[in-house]
């Protein structure tokens, strides 16, 4: 990815990553530090069924994905992909069940 979105609003403009499991694909929640909830519609072209395969997809520079951090943190630490929002928790289901 070229440039890196301002906040998670403009995921909306992206081709992204996404889940090949209905459900997780269409939506990525957000929650600031404040507890605010934002929701946003997200699209792509590429639908990915397999965890090790996102990943390499988003190493690869071919979209944003929303990855658990259990899955991607070596390629963060590494520098290989960036945390783009921090200061944010972000799921694609619900906050009381995502791990």
């Amino acid at each position: 990815m070229n440039c890196q979105p301002k906040d998670p609003a403009a995921l909306s403009g992206l081709d992204c990553l996404l889940f090949s499991m209905p459900g997780y694909r269409s939506t990525w929640k957000f929650r600031d530090p404040h507890n605010n909830m934002l929701e946003v519609p997200v699209t792509g072209h590429l639908l990915i069924s397999h965890g090790l395969t996102m990943t390499a997809c988003a190493v690869a520079g071919l979209g944003p994905a929303l990855l658990p951090d259990w899955l991607c943190q070596d390629e963060i630490h590494n520098g290989l992909l960036v945390d783009l929002f921090p200061d944010y928790a972000c799921t694609a289901t619900e906050f009381d069940t995502a791990a």
